[in-house]
């Protein structure tokens, strides 16, 4: 008896500490951690059990990085993408293997594809931070939002999340769409 109620405890501190330990760890990151803009096309989806949030796609992602051959670069190989700032937008300054110690602009994420030649290497990246959630009832309106501020000719959107970076995590801090975060809009 005395055993069964020592480990119905423990799994009660259990099911605590994993969701608070979670929740401390992102507020850290809100707190510490380096802001960078990130270029997005998001697009409104609505999901009965996730509910109502943006599917992020970044520029980034699209983009063909040249990177070391000798890496010998595998898909869904984690990377380590090392980031800086340029004109106000995150970019991508390089992408190692092992994960950098000096550098705290560095977001951990996965090769989503490379081609190899002979003397160089061609790489692309899926970043881990792919969705906002939204309030219940918000979805409607943010696809609005998202619509008015597509440029038709360039069908490029103005949009970006500004993303908190520190010890190779990120976290979502704001979605800003038209030059307004999406609280903005809301009032």
């Amino acid at each position: 008896m005395r055993s069964a109620l020592i480990l119905f405890a423990a799994m009660i501190i259990a099911q605590w500490f994993v969701p608070w330990s979670s929740i401390h760890r992102n507020e850290r990151i809100l707190r510490e951690g380096i802001p960078f803009n990130f270029r997005t096309a998001p697009i409104d989806p609505h999901d009965p059990f996730r509910g109502e949030y943006v599917i992020l796609r970044y520029d980034m992602e699209d983009d063909q990085l040249f990177a070391e051959p000798e890496a010998n670069w595998q898909q869904e190989q984690r990377a380590y993408v090392v980031l800086k700032t340029v004109d106000g937008y995150a970019a991508i300054d390089r992408v190692e293997t092992e994960e950098p110690s000096a550098d705290k602009s560095y977001i951990r994420c996965h090769i989503n594809a490379w081609n190899m030649t002979e003397d160089s290497t061609m790489i692309s990246i899926d970043l881990p931070f792919d969705r906002y959630y939204l309030e219940e009832g918000r979805g409607h309106r943010t696809e609005q939002l998202m619509t008015e501020s597509m440029d038709t000719e360039s069908r490029q959107m103005d949009a970006y999340v500004t993303v908190r970076i520190l010890e190779g995590k990120g976290v979502i801090e704001e979605l800003v769409i038209g030059g307004k975060t999406i609280r903005e809009w809301e009032k």
